[in-house]
């Protein structure tokens, strides 16, 4: 908003230069971006209000709805529309439902009128407020969404599943038009989008409850829908190609560099301006380079990237599933979690009615105990424990195996961590985790790790960085070294970008042990510290040919990432996954640099023993789990004396963290780590 008020005292000085007759388009000009200004001051707030709070961040929700409505107040009168869609959120319902009724008699749009009622809990007077079916628009899918909640809130099941069959077509006909990853991703967080998906679900809910196959099959693969597709999974069999990688890597950077943008927009800095526009032009004319010689390769990649997905292939994935598994399939969307369960006999499926905003901060708060210093809170995990594990006894006692598809705010949850049976799920069971149902199949086990494999470790940070070596990770590659047999480990000054970017394509397996930085507002900014000033970015891992690798990013926070309202969660894995890896571990929360040192080295013993990277996560992370902190010490001293290195542990391996090292709390030692596979 204030950067568009910059522009009034321009146009004010240009209503006095234009020739006759152009006066009044410049006051228009004016006009319009003083009301545009306006909204955003509210609307800016307020939409990022909603998404911390469907994040789990509830205090700064709060704020920044508090802005919103502190912004609306200041607009007086002139805005009813911006109050109503202000209060409506922040639930106050009555008062937003009077300035309705007035906007009703005012004549305002039907279909601003019938969007407001809809939030408002009022779906009848949404259902006469609608506009005809077939009104023009240049976002079909809105008034789709719109006629399909409606419908479905006013009980008219069949009539709100046509609908958003409609909807759910134009939106993914519009989305196809897209050919790079990035705004395929970000047109995902389409708010009506993510609703259109859930009402098909609701409109087959009763049916799959009680067992209808059919029900139950649509229902798993429209949620599977919902999550966004990356374009290299569109164009594999060339994924190869150096002009496709350089195509997918650019695209990040491009992505990036507004991220940048948008960071400096909202800090209190100032920013140059003309800083910002020669990057973003740089990186634009980079990434139009890229196509160009994307279009010289094949000429039919680009045009297949814009088609449709296909249809999910429910057998595929059930076929891919490993030998006595379930998988668990999640879906949080406004206050509804939806479920399902796969195994060999079949599905099952459970719809619950929930608190949305309040299951998105449980979870986070759950992330956050598990990897601090502290006890697990018994009624946190209570809570979640009762949502997302016990209504699935049943499958879970008769299986060992468990492969969790997790859903936006969920895609943060521990699931190992979880009660269950009087211990915590992972004791028992062996768990894996995948993105989306549909990537089952392309998802790999490891090959069986060989001397080619890439190891790095305990890079040189460049002293003003501030980082502090991690002698752990040090150890950890040496210690994955011996269990590997490989020739030559990656240290010191030695770890660094070029040395990542020539020698590990090709690898089977990559393990990189170092400092990470997460940044879930900038998804595309994450990156792993390397030797120097060097990063390891999301554009970097895009560029790299590792298809079919086992990649292990033993780094703070490394497996997390933004969620988009479809469910998806961008960051450093599904780069890992999009440039053709088989499989990979991450962690979740900040890896400490001595217990993750040995849980690492615990996690390569078993998996040369046994080939299973779940299986030997598992093993690995019950073998720390039963050890005193004092004998985990002992055992890591062990390791730094065996293989002749020194230097205390540095605390956590986390760009952003300057405290010492202190007391790991007994999850956060043994259960940082999630495998992505099978």
């Amino acid at each position: 908003g204030d950067v568009l008020m910059a522009a009034v005292p321009v146009l004010d000085r240009l209503a006095g230069t234009v020739p006759d007759g152009f006066g009044a388009m410049v006051q228009l000009m004016r006009e319009m971006v003083v009301k545009s200004a306006a909204s955003m001051r509210v609307m800016g707030p307020l939409y990022a209000g909603r998404a911390a709070r469907r994040d789990g961040r509830p205090d700064e929700a709060a704020a920044l709805e508090g802005q919103a409505l502190a912004a609306v107040d200041s607009a007086g009168a002139d805005a009813p529309f911006l109050r109503a869609v202000v209060l409506g959120t922040v639930g106050r319902k009555e008062e937003a439902t009077a300035i309705v009724d007035q906007l009703v008699r005012d004549g305002l749009d039907p279909s601003y009128i019938a969007a407001l009622y809809q939030r408002l809990d009022a779906p009848e007077r949404a259902l006469a407020a609608l506009p005809p079916v077939d009104a023009p628009s240049e976002r079909p899918w809105e008034a789709s969404a719109l006629r399909a909640q409606t419908l479905a809130a006013t009980g008219r099941i069949a009539e709100a599943a046509e609908h958003a069959d409609r909807g759910i077509e134009a939106f993914e006909t519009a989305l196809a038009r897209y050919a790079r990853d990035v705004l395929k991703t970000s047109a995902t967080e389409d708010l009506d989008g993510a609703d259109l998906y859930l009402t098909r679900i609701l409109a087959d809910a009763p049916a799959a409850a009680v067992g209808d196959v059919e029900a139950l099959r649509r229902s798993f693969a429209t949620s599977d829908r919902a999550r966004s597709v990356s374009n290299s999974e569109r164009i594999e069999s060339t994924r190869s190609e150096p002009a496709v990688r350089r195509w997918l890597a650019l695209g990040s950077r491009w992505a990036a560099a507004y991220e940048d943008l948008g960071n400096m927009v909202t800090s209190l800095d100032d920013v140059d301006v003309d800083v910002v526009r020669r990057r973003l032009r740089h990186v634009e004319d980079e990434l139009d380079d890229a196509e160009d010689k994307l279009l010289a390769v094949d000429p039919e990649l680009l045009a297949a990237s814009r088609r449709r997905r296909p249809p999910l292939d429910i057998d595929a994935v059930a076929a891919a599933l490993p030998a006595g598994a379930v998988l668990l399939q999640y879906h949080l969307w406004n206050d509804e979690l939806l479920a399902w369960a796969m195994t060999a006999g079949g599905l099952r499926f459970q719809r619950q009615e929930v608190d949305g905003a309040d299951l998105a901060s449980d979870a986070r708060r759950f992330l956050l105990a598990a990897g601090g210093s502290a006890a697990l809170d018994d009624a946190l995990d209570g809570r979640l424990a009762a949502l997302l594990v016990d209504p699935w006894a049943t499958e879970l006692e008769a299986h060992e195996r468990i492969v969790v598809v997790p859903h936006g705010a969920l895609s943060v949850v521990p699931f190992h961590l979880l009660t269950h049976a009087g211990g915590r799920l992972g004791e028992r069971h062996v768990l894996s985790y995948a993105p989306a149902a549909a990537h089952l199949p392309r998802l790999a086990a490891p090959a069986a790790p060989t001397a080619r494999s890439f190891v790095l470790g305990d890079p040189a940070y460049a002293p003003d960085r501030q980082l502090r070596r991690l002698p752990g990770s040090g150890v950890e590659a040496r210690a994955v070294q011996a269990a590997l047999g490989v020739d030559r480990v990656h240290l010191d000054v030695g770890a660094a970008r070029d040395v990542v970017l020539a020698e590990a394509p090709g690898s089977p397996l990559l393990h990189l042990a170092t400092h990470g930085l997460l940044d879930e507002r900038g998804p595309n900014r994450a990156y792993l510290a390397l030797a120097g000033v060097d990063e390891l970015t999301v554009a970097d891992l895009l560029a790299l040919d590792i298809e079919g690798a086992f990649v292990v990013l033993s780094a703070c926070n490394s497996g997390r990432g933004r969620a988009t309202a479809g469910g998806d969660v961008v960051g450093l894995i599904r780069a890992v996954l999009a440039s053709g890896a088989g499989s990979a571990l991450a962690s979740l929360w900040p890896v400490d640099d001595e217990v993750g040192c040995l849980l690492m080295a615990r996690f390569y013993e078993h998996l040369v023993a046994e080939g299973d990277a779940a299986a030997a996560l598992h093993r690995a992370s019950n073998d720390v789990r039963l050890t005193s902190p004092a004998d985990r010490h002992a055992a890591y001293e062990e390791l730094a004396a065996h293989f002749g290195t020194s230097g205390a542990p540095a605390g956590r391996r986390d760009v952003t963290a300057t405290e010492p090292h202190s007391q790991v709390g007994d999850s956060a030692a043994w259960a940082p780590f999630v495998y992505v596979g099978r």
